[in-house]
């Protein structure tokens, strides 16, 4: 929950950001020091990052597992989360893709640590 002066602060700093002045300028007319308030946007900017970084840490490592097959030329999608087992016709594969925006085809019989280290290597770019 935040207080009366940190939505005060925040304020004040969306204010001399819109007011193109700079943190000298915007301060005496405010009445505070300017290094304050440049440190009040530090402190908003550190607390952006952290959220960011959080919400991140929260993505899944993989956004969308989709299994798909070819039947008689039509290509068919099925969610792999939805289906315990893929149907036999056709060749199977299973398609990820990463937050990066990559995507992998694979064999439904596929080496999970191999798997794991290209996934390692794409997520690393």
């Amino acid at each position: 929950m935040k207080t009366k002066t940190e939505e005060l602060r925040r304020e004040r700093v969306e204010q001399w950001k819109a007011s193109g002045l700079r943190a000298e300028e915007f301060a005496a007319s405010i009445g505070v020091n300017p290094r304050t308030l440049k440190n009040w946007k530090w402190l908003l900017g550190a607390e952006e990052a952290r959220k960011r970084r959080a919400a991140e840490a929260s993505k899944p490592a993989f956004l969308e597992l989709v299994a798909s097959r070819t039947i008689k030329g039509k290509s068919s999608l099925l969610r792999f989360s939805e289906q315990s087992e893929l149907p036999a016709v056709g060749a199977a594969t299973l398609e990820l893709i990463l937050k990066t925006g990559h995507r992998v085809n694979v064999p439904t019989q596929f080496d999970a640590s191999a798997l794991r280290r290209l996934v390692d290597v794409l997520e690393a770019r």
